[in-house]
């Protein structure tokens, strides 16, 4: 039973110890409604339980579906409070695939309100929100808003079917956000967005005219790690519009997926604008995402128009079958891929990505240019160790060179589902499409693995920077050799593979550097005779290591062998 009581101090006390969080209960099946202290006596509705938790409670959920009410339109979670859903009804070991708690509402389903204790959302289902504008409310965050800022944490939640939009009203407001708009609270404490492991499910409707399908977020620090973006369409920003602002880390994208978004005019993946926050993407796919509609001109961005200044890093990303424009008679879009807009002070680097089958449209036809630079262009770009299927990069690094068909080594990616191009219909229009389904991963051993192995070794450190590369887009352990394969998928071998992929002796400092991939431990032994093989182990190495330097003996009989360890 929760009840709270003031806390009652003689006078010859001199400190006052603050309350107990309490752990609360949610459950939908319960009927008649408890006082939410046990799964016996839970709740019936998520408003009770949000109505008398404070900061440093935890709310527990069950599996059913929940509507606002009746103490207002929106649930509303204050700062400090967390909620858990995705427990059994009656209570029992939580797991968010198998027990689905589903939040809906007539309107905006969920208000946060901002602070300086974190709000954490953890194992919900956001469905079928609308934000739609009137005289007094800003058509934005149809799942959730965060007006205030704040630190608002949303980990495995998936979101489908919200929208935020105009509906014709006349009212001079932009819809911003189809599932979450959060706005900075302009310094008053620390403002941090960090979504994880979060699936985002929208509609191509023609009539949405938002920015940011998905998301609108105006902060100085935000962070999105596996999370997935399908099927949106915006007005510009097909999934996210990011507005870097405030005084804050930066953004950083890893392992998020971003496949068949659409914006009307730019970035048919998102847009980033705004201050000197570095932004960096890790590991993340950009797959059949379109900007343009029909009779628009200067369409930006297939997946991204980048228009912020300072520091951006795109490494072992994939873009493939992006496109900008697209139909027949548009003056020409620009940036199959990205396209550029950041001026002075602008620096991008993009190392070891793949860009396969991006293009923009003008006239008649499509063709090739992942990556657009207006004219002019006074920031600075590298690009180093990128792979592309059909144009030419700059080798911004001499000893890491990039790989095109112009190269003098190069082989084309060979994906599972091979990107196809193709036409649709819209509005009575024809555009240029890329296929979006189907597997973009390459099987082990990949035609582009290790393309830069000569003179790469030296550059690890560029290509596995510490806790941001470890991994691939599908959680995959890298690197299956001496580096990284390009883009955000590496080959895996099959299971029980032990295969050497490269060996270099430095004479100078005898050190041999050997690189093996193995889902099993191996052993390294040694030999002088090829006849017996010394019982005992050079080294003895877990799974999944690679890039193995040894102190090896050097002579005209010494030999060693990586086998699969007894």
């Amino acid at each position: 039973m929760i009840i709270r009581f003031p806390l009652l101090v003689p006078a010859l006390l001199c400190s006052i110890h603050p309350a107990i969080a309490d752990t609360i209960h949610v459950d939908a099946s319960i009927s008649p409604s408890g006082d939410g202290g046990s799964w016996e006596s839970a709740f019936g509705n998520l408003s009770d339980a949000l109505d008398v938790a404070v900061s440093g409670d935890t709310i527990l959920v069950a599996a059913g579906e929940y509507l606002p009410g009746p103490s207002g339109p929106s649930f509303k979670v204050n700062p400090g409070v967390t909620v858990l859903g995705g427990h059994p009804k009656g209570g029992g070991e939580r797991d968010p695939g198998t027990h689905s708690t589903v939040l809906q509402g007539s309107g905006r389903i969920l208000l946060v309100v901002g602070g300086s204790a974190p709000v954490v959302l953890d194992g919900l289902r956001f469905e079928g929100g609308e934000a739609v504008v009137s005289s007094n409310l800003q058509p934005a965050g149809a799942a959730i808003a965060a007006f205030d800022g704040g630190q608002l944490e949303i980990r495995n939640c998936q979101f489908a079917n919200n929208l935020a939009w105009d509906q014709g009203s006349g009212f001079s407001r932009s819809p911003l956000g189809g599932d979450i708009y959060y706005h900075h609270s302009g310094g008053t404490y620390a403002d941090i967005l960090t979504i994880g492991s979060c699936t985002f499910s929208g509609s191509l409707s023609p009539d949405v005219d938002a920015y940011g399908g998905a998301i609108y977020a105006s902060v100085p620090q935000a962070t999105l790690t596996d999370c997935e973006f399908t099927g949106y369409r915006a007005l510009n920003a097909g999934a996210i519009y990011l507005l870097m602002d405030g005084s804050g880390g930066g953004a950083v994208f890893s392992r998020c997926r971003f496949k068949g978004n659409e914006a009307r005019f730019d970035g048919g993946a998102m847009i980033i604008e705004g201050g000197a926050q570095a932004v960096n993407f890790y590991n993340c796919l950009f797959s059949g995402n379109h900007s343009g509609d029909y009779g628009i001109p200067d369409a930006d961005g297939g997946a991204i128009r980048l228009g912020k200044p300072g520091p951006t890093t795109f490494m072992n990303c994939t873009f493939a079958g992006n496109s900008a424009g697209g139909d027949y008679n548009q003056l020409a879009g620009r940036g199959g891929a990205i396209a550029v807009n950041g001026g002075a002070g602008q620096t991008i680097q993009f190392l070891h990505n793949l860009f396969a089958g991006n293009f923009e449209t003008a006239g008649l036809g499509p063709y090739v240019n992942a990556v657009n630079f207006p004219a002019g262009y006074m920031g600075s770009a590298t690009f180093a160790g990128n792979h592309t299927s059909e144009e030419e990069l700059p080798d911004s690094i001499p000893a890491v060179p990039n790989h095109t068909p112009f190269s003098a080594v190069w082989s084309p990616p060979e994906f599972r589902t091979p990107i196809t191009l193709q036409t649709s219909q819209l509005g009575g229009a024809t555009r240029f499409l890329a296929t979006t389904a189907g597997d973009l991963g390459m099987d082990y051993p990949s035609p582009l693995a290790d393309l830069a192995a000569e003179g790469v070794t030296s550059h690890a450190t560029l290509y596995l920077p510490a806790g941001r590369n470890e991994f691939d887009a599908a959680g995959q352990a890298r690197s299956q050799g001496w580096v990284p394969d390009p883009g955000c998928f590496e080959a895996q071998p099959a299971p029980g593979t032990v295969e050497v992929v490269g060996f270099e002796v430095d004479t100078t400092s005898q050190t041999s550097r050997l690189a093996f991939v193995s889902d099993v431990p191996v052993r390294v032994q040694r030999s002088y005779d090829l006849n017996f093989w010394s019982s005992t182990p050079v080294r003895t190495i877990s799974p999944y290591s690679r890039n193995e330097s040894l102190q090896l003996q050097f002579g005209e009989s010494t030999f060693y062998r990586v086998e699969r360890a007894p």
